[in-house]
């Protein structure tokens, strides 16, 4: 197809991942930082055969993914219905047939080896699975109609989660993942006693790996959920502008690193608030703001993939993940794990747009964000465009905070591509008002990164990610 993509890591890294001794982003167990670029694959144990799953992960890995969720079970209504077995036919449990009448105690050991053999397939492409124990969207119904964890009770519910960890936690390339939609945590006690119930009993056989929490749609992130204290690794939710959960998160206490684990899928407008089905420049927004506003990482959903559908296959090359490659080039030449985000707008002084957060046509969000190192070495800066009237923004840039001479560049988010700003390097005395050459990227959006780094920064790119092979498919 002529796309250039980046091959996985040549060198792996050393699994299971951990948080950072700072708390503030992942690591591996060298403590060389992770950055977490994941894919969303909600319905790969009841839809795909073993075969399938290796042409799935291949190609993400290919594409510079690292990390995949994966629920043991899964189930939707809608997107696609399922009573919960795998693509075979077998059934997680050998008491009951359907999410109505599972008995936890009754975990079906055929079920769990295809299980093994999925997150052990994913480790030879080097991803780490994001294992959803169980599914609340269907085991904690609340329609009234009432769930599995419900229906079996808090101790089966802990004795479950004491199997799970047991039977993983020799596992790598793992990470728990609790919740999914948790509409009610807030409001329903009993529900949530049942996710912390889990957890617990996760926790009580396996203390190897982080765990997380995906709360409720559409604004949320796991450490508003106290009760589930075992949580290590804070989850943003939202389909509005993602720098504002990622920022709640980064801020709030006890520090974790945090993650945009679900925004707007490729494809999608589950919302109705977008203009349309969200597209490559929609996941761009997502992508660049979270990265810019503390996170670690973020998991991307495209439509057809995370549903496998009959399309699945020809939409892994969907413009949004074929350009996770140049978000890989463009953070892994940097240090980003030593950025923080300028939530006062010391770099950035004016020109930043508005703080939209709440909105969820992000397409008309204008906000920029601004993230960096504290040193004055270096600062990223995200700007989705989108200004009024229609033109190239321009931003005023505080050139004292460097603690050196100042080149600054653009970056075309869509092909990769940078170009030197004239004047460069500026003293850093005063201030500069920068604008990119044209208003639209290659893409054709007005969404652009800027890039500052002082003569003192050990970083210049475009130096290629360490580890990473361009080759073309």
């Amino acid at each position: 197809m002529g796309l250039l993509v980046f091959a996985a890591l040549a060198n792996a890294q050393t699994y299971p991942i951990k948080a950072s001794a700072n708390g503030r982003y992942l690591v591996d167990q060298k403590n060389v930082p992770f950055l977490l670029v994941g894919d969303s694959a909600w319905a790969m144990m009841p839809k795909l055969t073993p075969a399938e799953m290796a042409t799935y992960f291949s190609t993400r890995a290919a594409q510079g993914f690292n990390a995949v969720m994966v629920p043991i079970t899964y189930n939707s209504a809608s997107k696609p219905s399922s009573n919960g077995p795998a693509q075979d036919g077998t059934h997680p449990f050998t008491s009951g047939t359907t999410y109505s009448n599972y008995d936890l105690s009754t975990p079906n050991p055929a079920y769990f080896a295809e299980v093994d053999a999925m997150i052990n397939l994913a480790k030879t492409y080097n991803i780490v699975i994001f294992l959803n124990a169980i599914d609340n969207y269907t085991f904690l119904s609340q329609s009234g109609a009432g769930g599995t964890l419900q229906n079996n009770g808090t101790t089966k519910t802990f004795n479950y989660g004491a199997y799970l960890g047991n039977r993983y936690k020799n596992f790598t390339n793992i990470v728990w993942w609790f919740g999914n939609d948790f509409q009610d945590w807030s409001t329903n006690s009993s529900d949530n006693n049942l996710a912390a119930q889990l957890m617990a009993g996760v926790k009580s056989a396996d203390t190897n790996h982080l765990m997380t929490t995906e709360l409720n749609y559409n604004f949320s992130y796991s450490n508003q959920d106290t009760a589930l204290s075992n949580t290590t690794l804070d989850q943003a939710y939202t389909y509005g502008g993602t720098y504002d959960e990622v920022l709640k998160a980064y801020n709030s206490s006890p520090t974790l690193p945090v993650y945009m684990g679900e925004a707007n899928y490729e494809g999608e407008n589950d919302t109705g608030g977008l203009p349309g089905p969200c597209n490559a420049y929609c996941i761009r927004e997502e992508n660049y703001w979270t990265m810019t506003s503390g996170a670690t990482g973020q998991l991307y959903g495209a439509n057809h993939v995370y549903q496998f559908d009959s399309s699945w296959q020809s939409s892994l090359s969907d413009q949004g993940a074929t350009e996770i490659q140049y978000l890989n080039s463009f953070f892994n030449a940097i240090p980003w794990w030593n950025l923080v985000p300028d939530q006062t707008h010391q770099i950035v002084t004016a020109g930043y747009g508005n703080n939209q957060a709440s909105a969820l046509n992000i397409e008309q969000n204008n906000y920029c964000t601004t993230s960096w190192i504290t040193d004055g070495s270096l600062a990223v800066v995200y700007c989705p465009g989108n200004t009024s009237p229609a033109g190239a923004f321009t931003l005023t840039v505080n050139m004292a905070k460097f603690n050196g001479p100042v080149t600054a560049k653009w970056y075309d988010p869509t092909i990769g591509a940078y170009t030197t700003v004239s004047g460069s390097p500026f003293a850093n005395t005063s201030t500069q008002k920068l604008s990119p050459a044209s208003l639209n990227n290659h893409d054709g959006n007005p969404d652009w990164v800027l890039l500052l780094q002082s003569s003192g920064s050990s970083s210049q790119p475009p130096a290629p990610p360490t580890g990473l092979t361009a080759i073309v498919n």
